[in-house]
């Protein structure tokens, strides 16, 4: 529902940049305050087990 009402106030365009922004902001932040390493693996979206879970 905030997301339809993001598009009624900015637009669609603007809109869809949350879209790409969410995922990059919850990097950040759980970078800063759950001491997540940002390596190659989280950054292509990896999950952080990797390849231990990989047989």
């Amino acid at each position: 529902m905030l997301y339809f009402e993001l598009v009624r106030r900015l637009g669609p365009g603007r809109a869809a940049y949350t879209l790409a922004l969410v995922p990059l902001v919850a990097l950040v932040l759980s970078a800063l305050f759950a001491q997540l390493a940002l390596g190659w693996p989280v950054l292509a979206g990896a999950p952080r087990s990797w390849p231990a879970t990989c047989s």
